[in-house]
């Protein structure tokens, strides 16, 4: 996989690369807009050029959320480019609130000057965005790959309540051929006993 990342504002575009092992986003270059159609040609050539799979374009929701203006423009220009990608080429919009703001800061760490920032600030916003999109693709790879690992898990483990799983039987038998103890004296007509009456004779 190789990722192209899209900062898109009025008057540029600012673009990032991903490495080749789609690890680590770094900044490339900023096109100056010259039009849409000049535009979405311009960035056909760098995904040609560059063997891209996937194509990451930064939306400028507004704080709350909501498409406001700018990402209406941005969202439209996506659409444009999404019709003129090839079929392998995916294209994903990712959340770029603070983006522009956090590449000033990366760059004021760096100490870079204020007019080399005004050059290179919408390449580094385009990197920043493709490293956001990274690190959630690889999350959710990770808890894909998880996922289909505890299912194999699963299927490997023996059914524990299955018909032919042996088992301890509490159960007493009962039946007509069960041992057990007879408590009942056994009556016998020829037993002797005694017999208390007395005799009666005649005379």
């Amino acid at each position: 996989m190789r990722a192209l990342g899209l900062d898109v504002g009025s008057k540029t575009i600012g673009v990032a690369l991903t490495d080749e092992a789609g690890i680590a986003a770094h900044p490339l270059l900023v096109i100056a807009r010259t039009g849409t159609d000049n535009d979405v040609s311009t960035i056909q050539t760098l995904v040609v050029k560059n063997d891209i799979t996937d194509v990451v374009v930064g939306v400028p929701y507004e704080l709350s959320g909501k498409v406001g203006h700018r990402a209406r423009r941005v969202l439209e220009f996506a659409q444009a480019l999404r019709a003129k990608l090839a079929a392998s080429v995916k294209l994903h919009e990712q959340d770029e609130r603070f983006t522009t703001a956090e590449a000033e800061r990366v760059l004021l760490a760096a100490d870079v000057s204020r007019a080399k920032r005004k050059q290179v600030i919408d390449r580094q916003a385009a990197a920043l965005i493709l490293q956001a999109w990274l690190e959630a693709h690889q999350r959710a790879q990770q808890l894909a790959n998880e996922a289909r690992r505890d299912a194999a898990n699963e299927s490997q483990e023996p059914n524990e309540s299955g018909p032919d799983k042996p088992g301890r039987d509490d159960t007493e038998p009962s039946g007509p051929d069960k041992p057990g103890r007879d408590d009942t004296e056994p009556s016998r007509p020829d037993k002797p006993g005694r017999d208390d009456t007395e005799p009666s004779g005649s005379g």
